[in-house]
């Protein structure tokens, strides 16, 4: 008992150390690429400095990197996001009791806010009830919930799409790029997508004439082993016979016995395949033969051109 428990603590504390290690090299990494960050950011290289800090604070987030990270989008002239970032910076110095952080958060967020590019998606109350309608902004599904409200985006074209099973797409490129303005996108009614047409193979019966030409060729293999079993039956049947004197009832030795098993086996195979054969090829036949031709086809086009021409 003394000995398991040992083992337990052993082991309990060999994880501790593995996982105390994992920590140690994240965070190495998230400081190099921190460290990094602010260097390409004072040199001027901001859409690479905004990479690492991005990175440094996947691996281990933190209320300073993501402040340097808003900074950094700021400068980009990516307002929406920097202001996104500013607000998470902000609710994390609140709730690690950093004045100074908070401070610098609430004063970026005031300044950008007048700034803010919105975009809203209007959709009607019509158009809402389309069944399993989805609407994307920048190819992310927007929440039923968000439809009609002005949310923030960074400035730039915007692609707006619509869509739902049985109807067609709907989709449109926006340019939202004023400082402090909303620009609303009205989703319009989907128009309900034609049912597709019938294919060639469906409407000149080709496929069917395959289908007979496939179960012809079932056919034709199951009389090919039909033969060659009812062959082997009757070979068989004959040496049993030389075997035992004469056919059944006479009394017969072991092989001859044996030899006759196999050719009621072999009969039986081949009855069997004839079967088979002979359903395809009469099965085969009739997909053939009943299939409609191309003549026909175009006559029902153009019958059903007549009827729905009045």
């Amino acid at each position: 008992m003394i000995r398991s428990r040992f083992a337990r603590v052993v082991a309990l504390a060999a994880l501790a150390l593995v996982a105390s290690a994992g920590r140690a090299r994240a965070d190495s990494e998230a400081q190099a690429l921190f460290d990094e960050g602010k260097r390409l950011m004072s040199a001027g290289r901001i859409d690479s400095a905004c990479d690492r800090f991005e990175r440094s604070q996947r691996l281990e987030p933190a209320g300073g990197t993501l402040l340097h990270l808003a900074a950094c989008r700021e400068q980009q002239g990516k307002t929406a996001t920097a202001w996104e970032h500013f607000n998470q910076a902000l609710s994390a110095a609140r709730a690690a009791q950093r004045r100074d952080r908070e401070q610098v958060a609430a004063e970026h967020i005031a300044a950008l806010e007048p700034k803010l590019v919105r975009l809203r998606v209007v959709v009607s109350p019509g158009v809402k009830q389309i069944a399993k309608l989805e609407i994307t902004r920048d190819g992310k599904a927007l929440d039923p919930a968000a439809w009609g409200v002005a949310a923030p985006v960074d400035p730039g074209a915007h692609a707006i799409v619509a869509s739902a099973p049985g109807r067609r797409a709907w989709e449109k490129s926006v340019e939202a790029t004023r400082a402090g303005t909303t620009v609303d996108v009205e989703v319009p009614d989907l128009a309900v997508a034609p049912i597709a047409a019938p294919t060639e193979d469906e409407s000149d019966g080709s496929t069917q004439r395959a289908l007979g030409v496939a179960a012809g060729g079932v056919g034709l293999v199951g009389v090919v082993v039909g033969t060659v079993f009812g062959l082997r039956s009757a070979s068989a049947r004959d040496e049993a016979d030389r075997i035992c004197g004469g056919p059944a009832p006479l009394d017969c030795p072991q092989e001859g016995v044996d030899v006759a098993d196999d050719a009621r086996a072999f009969g039986n195979v081949s009855t069997v395949a004839f079967i088979v054969g002979a359903i395809g090829l009469a099965g085969g036949a009739v997909l053939w033969f009943t299939a409609p031709s191309r003549r026909d086809a175009a006559a029902s086009m153009m019958r059903g051109e007549l009827r729905f021409s009045f």
